[in-house]
């Protein structure tokens, strides 16, 4: 029986996504991107980071792709609704900054930004790609859950390769190539340029690869070989190891990417190389079994179950709060200052601050009727 299926909550799941939040908040904070000189520690910490998107869509293929398939009748009504949803958001952000903020929004750029734009102005609306990638997925969920619930795997096998090929290992490829270029000054990544004509997949391809794989590891949890396998000391011994090799290679391209910044060199995607995959995939192995005391899995559950409310919070709290810093203070947004570990440490703080602030939101406003809706997005 697939794990979604069980009646007992999987903490861990929770626990992923309670991490993953913590993660886009830090993501979205001006000062993480600019650790002076780009230190062994900013870059410790931004390897941990990028994973932030890549871990929701695999927890959500986890989720989703291991529960009985509901007809789709029901289907179209979530998607629907998800859709209403995010639109509903983006005319809540297109009001909050007509209010609070100095620059004007043209007719022009609100239709765009209702249509599926991730811009605003000058506006901190970029987040919603996420939710256009999510309506994405939810459009061909069904195909894929069909796939995934055939008596032959061949299909899902064959789909998931092909937009491994294509999103994940020709990129990776490219970014071998970039390395070698930026070693030689002689960049030769454009050679498998041509290759991607074979792809008919959009830019937001590579999140289905996740959500699939999100998909496959529950299943695989599930099993007696994989139950034991994730629940055993070699097992997880071998999980841990795994992390921190790709742990390491992560770094070792962030590495990479600040010696030849603003360069041609420099320019790749972190989410589609094969390193983040990996270690994305691994960490959720590990944290499928997870155990915790009662007042730890309440705690992890609470802010688990809280996390699309706080995503859409986030960034209007930020920028809310960089407003009443009025350019000096903890909440100004200057590019660098103090040392990278003071830098680091005021981070954290300021988006755990940020994270607990919208969850406690979000948690009263699902509370009420009706409204409560967009912040769980059921």
């Amino acid at each position: 029986m697939p794990v979604a299926q069980q009646r007992q909550r999987v903490v861990g799941f929770d626990f992923v996504k309670a991490f993953a939040m913590l993660f886009v908040i830090l993501l979205h904070i001006p000062y993480l991107r600019w650790f002076p000189d780009w230190t062994f520690v900013g870059r410790a910490v931004w390897s941990f980071v990028m994973m932030a998107v890549p871990l929701f869509f695999i927890v959500n293929g986890a989720l989703l792709l291991n529960r009985p398939y509901k007809n789709l009748k029901k289907h179209t009504k979530r998607l629907v609704s998800t859709i209403i949803f995010v639109e509903i958001w983006k005319l809540i952000n297109i009001a909050f900054y007509l209010w609070i903020g100095t620059e004007s929004i043209t007719i022009k750029q609100m239709v765009l930004f209702l249509l599926g734009g991730t811009s605003l102005g000058d506006y901190p609306v970029g987040f919603f790609w996420f939710l256009n990638a999510l309506i994405g997925v939810y459009l061909v969920f069904p195909i894929i859950q069909y796939l995934f619930d055939a008596v032959s795997p061949f299909f899902t096998r064959w789909l998931f390769l092909v937009l491994l090929f294509f999103t994940i290992l020709l990129p990776t490829a490219k970014f071998l190539l970039l390395l070698f270029g930026g070693l030689t000054k002689h960049n030769i990544s454009d050679v498998l340029d041509p290759l991607g004509s074979f792809s008919v997949f959009g830019g937001y391809a590579y999140v289905l690869v996740y959500f699939m794989l999100g998909g496959y590891i529950a299943r695989y949890a599930n099993t007696s070989k994989g139950r034991y396998f994730i629940t055993s000391r070699k097992g997880r011994l071998s999980l841990l190891s795994g992390v921190i090799i790709c742990w390491i290679l992560l770094d070792g391209m962030l590495y990479f990417q600040q010696k030849f910044a603003n360069t041609e060199y420099a320019k790749f995607d972190f989410s589609v190389i094969l390193p983040m995959l990996t270690i994305v995939a691994l960490l959720l192995l590990l944290c499928i079994p997870l155990h915790l005391p009662k007042a730890c899995t309440k705690i992890v559950i609470f802010f688990g179950s809280n996390t699309f409310g706080v995503y859409m919070l986030h960034f209007p709290v930020y920028f809310l709060l960089s407003k009443l810093g009025s350019g000096s203070g903890v909440f100004a947004l200057p590019v660098g200052r103090g040392s990278s570990c003071r830098l680091m440490v005021e981070d954290v703080f300021l988006a755990l601050a940020i994270y607990f602030l919208c969850a406690v939101v979000t948690w009263a406003c699902r509370k009420i009727p009706i409204i409560g809706r967009i912040f769980s997005f059921k």
